[in-house]
């Protein structure tokens, strides 16, 4: 049947109305087709959630039809088709969703989303058009639903690193950038995606599941680091630290004194020197203050051992 039939029979029944919907409001021979795809943030769900014509207004003689539904993501967004008096039979429009009333556009949610829906509307003999609100519900096999039916975007981020954890009593380590738990890369990745796989890691496919899998593999894809890997772009070590993770490297740690290795090392004081541990803030204080020796009288030192002090708002020391 050429399309003009379809139409031509569609100005004598309710479709694309419910049966007995909308009496009083549009006349039938109106509008004689539509439809709806719902996009993946409508939330609209079939069966639950409907479609319905519910205002025709008028504007400086443009007639406005406002679709509205009570899908969950669709409250206050309705689709606007506009008509003249004068439009021809049969006249076709297509419209996206738009954030506020009475205009038409391509509003979406996010830059990489989907309009929230989007629609078609055929109108047919106009003659007897007239503003009016109801609730003209559109039959649901009009309304096609994208909810959670295909993949529109990739995000690209990285968890945080595994990070030192500084003794108890310790001043907190000073970061460029506050730590948190996720880093994003990029968002509403789209079109053709290659994979590559990085430091440690083995990319497989899985025709029978239609499926990627990223497995952990020591040595796989580029191998295994040589530096530690930024989990951003621009990331640096705390203050006070070389590594990316905050623990200190091998020549911020003490591995010996005046040649001696450790792990245990006895200082033990000696004339004219004073040996005290300070646990709490993580410190052994050598204090040269000429004790039990002889010190000629007159003699003035304006250097205050006592007040020797290794703190450092971004490092250990005292809290």
């Amino acid at each position: 049947m050429p399309q003009s039939g379809w139409f031509n029979n569609n100005a004598n029944r309710y479709f694309p109305f419910l049966k007995g919907e909308g009496d009083g409001f549009v006349s039938k021979s109106i509008i004689v087709d539509c439809g709806f795809v719902m996009g993946p943030g409508s939330g609209y769900i079939a069966g639950t959630h409907s479609v319905w014509l519910g205002d025709i207004q008028v504007d400086g003689g443009v007639y406005q039809f406002f679709f509205r539904s009570d899908a969950p993501g669709l409250a206050g967004v309705p689709i606007v088709f506009s008509r003249r008096l004068d439009d021809l039979a049969y006249t076709h429009e297509h419209a996206d969703n738009d954030s506020g009333e009475g205009s038409v556009s391509e509003s979406v949610i996010e830059p990489c989303e989907a309009p929230l829906w989007s629609g078609y509307l055929v109108t047919g003999d106009l003659s007897g058009l007239s503003v009016g609100s109801g609730r003209a519900v559109i039959e649901p096999a009009a309304v096609r639903s994208l909810v959670q039916h295909y993949a529109h975007s990739i995000n690209l981020a990285n968890g945080d690193r595994t990070r030192f954890s500084v003794p108890d009593g310790c001043n907190p380590q000073c970061h460029t950038v506050p730590p948190q738990d996720i880093w994003v890369r990029q968002t509403c990745l789209q079109g053709p995606i290659r994979f590559q796989e990085g430091y440690n890691l083995a990319i497989r496919q899985d025709a029978a599941r239609n499926a990627l899998i990223f497995d952990a593999v020591v040595g796989g894809g580029q191998g295994e680091p040589c530096e530690p890997t930024p989990v951003y772009a621009g990331e640096e070590a705390p203050e006070t630290v070389g590594n990316l993770d905050g623990a200190p490297t091998c020549s911020e740690v003490f591995r010996a004194i005046n040649g001696v290795p450790g792990p245990t090392i006895n200082i033990v004081a000696g004339d004219g020197v004073r040996v005290s541990a300070d646990p709490a803030n993580n410190k052994l204080v050598v204090n040269v203050d000429m004790d039990s020796l002889a010190v000629c009288s007159g003699g003035e030192d304006d250097f205050e051992y006592s007040s020797l002090s290794f703190s450092n708002p971004c490092a250990c020391g005292e809290v």
